[in-house]
């Protein structure tokens, strides 16, 4: 690509993401829908992720990177680079890899996060938090990862309390009302009892609680 072509192009794209990431941030992404095949959809509702990439379906597709819009900058960040980890990681391995969440993917987003830790992408609280987890040489596993987004989110929503953080006796009240207690941990939820009608539902640790009490 022409360098002008390229310059033009990265003014665009770093336009649309100044809403939502700092400069250095921007500066650090922008790169990659110019360099890989990738495109981003920025949603305003939370379901059941913060990020999800979707990989191409036939041959000249992009991958799809999902993120939902937030306002902890921080946070918005590190899923930005855990998607870009999984792009990466499919174009390197394919239907090779080990798992969605294995190694490969787990020393592809320690790489990234610890490049992004260097050029100054987090605020020196951030910085404290991530750097003696991803500065070291063994891969980043999923279940480290969501422990220390869940330390990034506490920094810019000290008072939330969220299912994850509860203790497995609790009795708790969901934003949508609903009362439930823990049956059980599963892989990336949490079996739960509707206390009213006795129904089983899978809650993400990410849900905000109401209240709760043992």
């Amino acid at each position: 690509m022409e360098d002008n072509r390229r310059n033009e192009l990265m003014k665009v794209i770093k336009a649309g993401l100044s809403d939502y990431l700092n400069e250095r941030q921007v500066d650090f992404v922008a790169p990659y829908f110019i360099d890989f095949p990738m495109r981003l959809k920025i949603v305003h509702v939370k379901k059941t992720y913060w990020g999800l990439c979707q990989y191409p379906r036939k041959k000249g597709e992009r991958y799809l990177i999902t993120l939902v819009r937030s306002d902890m900058q921080g946070h918005f960040f590190m899923v930005f680079l855990h998607e870009i980890a999984h792009m990466l990681a499919h174009m390197q391995f394919g239907e090779e890899i080990s798992a969605s969440h294995g190694k490969e993917w787990g020393s592809i987003v320690r790489n990234i996060m610890s490049k992004a830790i260097t050029e100054g992408c987090f605020s020196p609280t951030e910085t404290e938090i991530l750097s003696g987890c991803v500065k070291s040489y063994v891969p980043l596993t999923n279940a480290k990862l969501n422990t220390l987004e869940q330390k990034i989110i506490k920094l810019y929503r000290p008072d939330v309390v969220r299912v994850d953080s509860l203790p497995m006796d609790a009795v708790f009240k969901l934003k949508n009302g609903m009362e439930m207690k823990f049956i059980k941990k599963l892989r990336k939820n949490y079996e739960c009892m509707e206390l009213h009608s006795g129904k089983r539902y899978r809650v993400n640790p990410d849900a905000e609680v109401e209240s709760w009490r043992r």
